[in-house]
């Protein structure tokens, strides 16, 4: 069952309390999968996505899982760009979209 993470405004006064982005995830076998992501445009390039997707990360790692997967399409290179400034990779094609992220460094024993 996906679990839901909200970003609401703190500061920005008249806005404060105002959803601006959600994140949909769920725990698989063998990693954590984020199901959607959403900001309002007007809140893009803040680190609204960016602290949903730590977030998100770090309940999954509360799970026991050491891995993130998403899949992103291909024309939405702001999206692409977010993923890949906090160390998501692309594995297979790029129309696959699929992005993944190990969430314990390489170098670090599990």
């Amino acid at each position: 069952m996906p679990r839901f993470l909200n970003a609401q405004v703190i500061r920005k006064a008249p806005c404060v309390g105002r959803k601006v982005g959600s994140l949909a995830f769920e725990p698989l076998p063998a990693h954590g999968y984020i199901c959607n992501l959403f900001v309002l445009e007007e809140w893009r390039r803040q680190g609204v996505a960016r602290t949903l997707l730590i977030q998100a990360e770090q309940q999954v790692q509360r799970w026991g899982l050491n891995h993130m997967a998403l899949t992103v399409e291909q024309h939405n290179t702001a999206a692409q760009l977010c993923y890949q400034s906090l160390d998501y990779v692309l594995r297979g094609s790029a129309q696959e979209g699929m992005l993944w992220k190990d969430l314990v460094p390489r170098n670090t024993p599990p």
